[in-house]
C-alpha cells in the first residue's frame, strides 16, 4: 500500500509539474502605467492585471503575438491606438509599409494639445481602452472599477 502511494505521488508529480511550467498565466500583480505621458504632467495610472484576467490579453496587447515579450506601445508608437483609427486605410498614415518609415505625424491630424500641453490623443486613448469597457459594463449591471474621476485610478506625485 505504501508503495502505491509513493508511486501516485511521484506520478502526480511528473504529470502536473510540467504543466504548470508550459501554462501562460497573466501577471497577478500591479503595474504602474507611467508612460501614458511623457511630458510627466499626467499622474501614473494603477492597473491591476488580476481584475481583468477573464479577458483575453489581446484586447489591450494587440499586437501581441501570444508568445513572445510584450512590446510597450511606445515602441512602435508613442502615444497612439489603432482601436480609434478602425475605420480609417493604414496607407492614410503609414505611407509605406516599412515599420516607423514615412508614418505621418500624429499632429497632422490631430493639431492642438489641451491646457497642459499634452497632445489631445492621449485622452482619446484612454476613453478607447479603459473607459469603453468600464462604461458598457455599468451599463449591464457589472461591477466596474472606478473610471471617473481621473484621480480614482491616477495617483498623486
Amino acid at each position: 500500500m505504501r508503495m502505491t502511494v509513493i508511486l501516485t505521488g511521484v506520478f502526480v508529480l511528473l504529470t502536473m509539474v510540467p504543466l504548470t511550467l508550459l501554462a501562460k498565466d497573466a501577471p497577478s500583480g500591479t503595474i504602474l502605467v507611467t508612460k501614458a505621458d511623457p511630458s510627466g504632467a499626467r499622474k501614473p495610472s494603477i492597473f491591476t492585471h488580476a481584475k481583468h484576467e477573464n479577458y483575453d490579453c489581446e484586447l489591450c496587447h494587440h499586437a501581441w503575438d501570444g508568445e513572445n515579450e510584450i512590446k510597450k506601445c511606445a515602441s512602435c508608437h508613442p502615444i497612439f491606438h489603432h482601436t480609434e483609427h478602425l475605420g480609417m486605410g493604414c496607407e492614410q498614415c503609414h505611407e509605406s509599409w516599412e515599420m516607423n518609415k514615412d508614418i505621418k505625424k500624429c499632429g497632422s491630424c490631430h493639431p492642438g494639445n489641451d491646457k497642459g500641453g499634452i497632445p489631445n490623443i492621449i485622452k482619446v486613448s484612454h476613453r478607447a481602452l479603459c473607459k469603453r469597457c468600464h462604461r458598457d459594463m455599468v451599463a449591464a449591471g457589472k461591477i466596474s472599477g472606478p473610471t471617473n474621476p481621473c484621480t480614482a485610478c491616477h495617483m498623486e506625485n
